[in-house]
């Protein structure tokens, strides 16, 4: 399956990405609680704020784009920190592919799709 930010590796801004998701996630969000869309809208845009804030508050707000793949070059350098990284993520069953894959992610994406999102995702009981 696809994952949602796979669409987003065309060059766009952050602000166009931002907006895409808040269209998506606001009308699902509106159907599955029975919502007012601007009540969803809302919701959907503390949610961004949210990951955008952790993101911050971790100094993670402005890796590169391709740093898991500078941080896979710099293990296979010797550099101590990156292979520290890169030798946690492989004990733990990632390849190479994986790692890159994570690491290129910007913090916002990480953090939506495995963070963040899941406090509204779910309906309420």
């Amino acid at each position: 399956m696809m994952s949602l930010f796979s669409q987003f590796k065309m060059p766009r801004s952050a602000d166009q990405i931002e907006r895409q998701l808040e269209d998506i996630y606001s009308g699902a969000q509106g159907a599955l609680r029975d919502l007012p869309p601007d009540e969803a809208r809302k919701m959907v845009r503390e949610a961004i704020e949210g990951c955008k804030q952790k993101g911050l508050e971790e100094g993670t707000a402005d890796l590169r784009e391709n740093f898991g793949d500078a941080l896979l070059l710099q293990s296979r350098a010797g550099i101590a920190a990156s292979i520290r990284i890169v030798e946690k993520a492989r004990a733990e069953g990632a390849h190479d592919e994986d790692i890159a894959e994570w690491w290129n992610r910007t913090t916002f994406n990480a953090e939506w799709c495995c963070g963040r999102r899941k406090s509204f995702v779910t309906p309420t009981s």
